[in-house]
């Protein structure tokens, strides 16, 4: 009993060592264990190859979360989550950070996240995207004294071209300024379906419009 008893605890002690200085990636079931990476190399093809396995995963992603956002879109997003952490040297950073991305994205396979989670990477990576192509739009239009164009007209420029690439809106509309008449003659039309058909009074529509501005609920 004394020798059972002495081998048991030593198989716990090694037990203890071993997860010491091993990632799991099964949840402690101990099947698909890896050590940590022993050169530089090592742990560059841990990303590599967590990469691919994202990107495998873009398409059951985008039918169990019924996501519009196309292939090419979600496969951005992914790429630049990567890029943020491109900078990191530390090999046993890396190895955490392979280890957290592969729980990360088994969980999204397993659909453990919620969509809204799902949804708000996306949102991210689109105002960033956003952000640029404002920058750009900056930057190709420099007056001759060096000072920017309105940074609101430039922000809606770059949406504008998101926004006819995505079918949003009318394909011969290319400035700020055709884009709001255009946009004001789609909400006389809607108000005046909506009016005649009793969904809403001129007075709530007026109230709905000042409410959304107020709250930056447009989505255009």
């Amino acid at each position: 009993m004394k020798g059972l008893f002495q081998h048991k605890k030593g198989l716990e002690l090694f037990s203890l060592r071993r997860f010491s200085t091993e990632y799991d990636y099964t949840g402690g079931t101990g099947r698909e264990s890896s050590g940590l990476s022993t050169t530089e190399q090592e742990a560059r093809e841990r990303v590599i190859h967590l990469y691919r396995y994202a990107l495998k995963s873009v398409p059951d992603i985008r039918k169990n979360y019924r996501l519009n956002e196309g292939k090419e879109d979600v496969a951005l997003c992914i790429r630049d989550l990567f890029e943020r952490h491109r900078n990191v040297q530390d090999r046993k950073l890396i190895d955490m950070l392979v280890f957290k991305g592969r729980q990360d994205i088994d969980e999204v396979r397993a659909q453990w996240k919620g969509r809204h989670q799902i949804l708000n990477y996306l949102r991210a990576f689109e105002e960033k995207k956003i952000k640029e192509r404002a920058q750009m739009v900056m930057e190709q239009h420099v007056k001759d004294d060096n000072e920017f164009i309105h940074v609101p007209n430039a922000i809606l420029a770059a949406n504008i071209s998101h926004w006819k690439k995505n079918k949003l809106i009318p394909e011969d509309i290319s400035t700020p300024k055709q884009f709001r008449r255009w946009k004001e003659e789609e909400e006389e039309k809607f108000a005046q379906f909506a009016v005649e058909n009793g969904l809403f009074t001129r007075e709530e529509l007026q109230l709905n419009r000042q409410y959304a501005k107020q709250n930056n609920c447009g989505i255009m």
